[in-house]
């Protein structure tokens, strides 16, 4: 059944990738510069709207794994200022490339580090009008009790 309603953002999921019927870039959500965050298969998948293809080279430089901080409560205060996920680049430099999001920019959000399989990372966009993955990456997921979570993570030993 196709989407009639443009309002309403729809993810074609072939497994850990997204796949062409998401109407992500062409949403409202997209059209206002701003991004999302989903899982599927294991996969946390950033959707980058093309506003944002400027800094792909720039986030993804260097980048070793990514670290998913989640708030480990659903009371959000105003300390959280509304953030429940943040998603560092880890690439091993003193500042690496973090997105926050609030809850309504997460479809899905990641089980704890105990999940049994191994998670991976992904950063989605368009390149020259189809959907392209930019980046793909070990994944490890934290419990953070603030944010900013910039805290050091050390992934564990194979």
């Amino acid at each position: 059944m196709k989407n009639t309603n443009p309002s309403l953002i729809c993810i074609v999921n072939n497994g850990k990738d997204i796949a062409p019927g998401t109407n992500f870039w062409d949403s409202p959500t997209a059209m206002a510069g701003k991004f999302i965050i989903t899982t599927n298969a294991g996969c946390v998948r950033v959707l980058l709207p093309d506003a944002w293809l400027h800094q792909v080279p720039d986030m993804i430089k260097g980048a070793k794994h990514v670290v998913i901080s989640v708030l480990d409560s659903y009371d959000y205060d105003a300390d959280s200022g509304g953030i429940v996920l943040e998603f560092m680049i880890e690439d091993g430099g003193s500042s690496p490339f973090v997105l926050a999001t609030p809850a309504g920019g997460v479809i899905g959000i990641p089980a704890p580090a105990k999940t049994p399989f191994p998670w991976t990372a992904s950063i989605w966009g368009r390149k020259n009008g189809k959907i392209h993955k930019f980046m793909e990456r070990p994944c490890y997921v934290r419990y953070a009790s603030r944010f900013p979570c910039v805290d050091p993570f050390v992934p564990p030993a194979k």
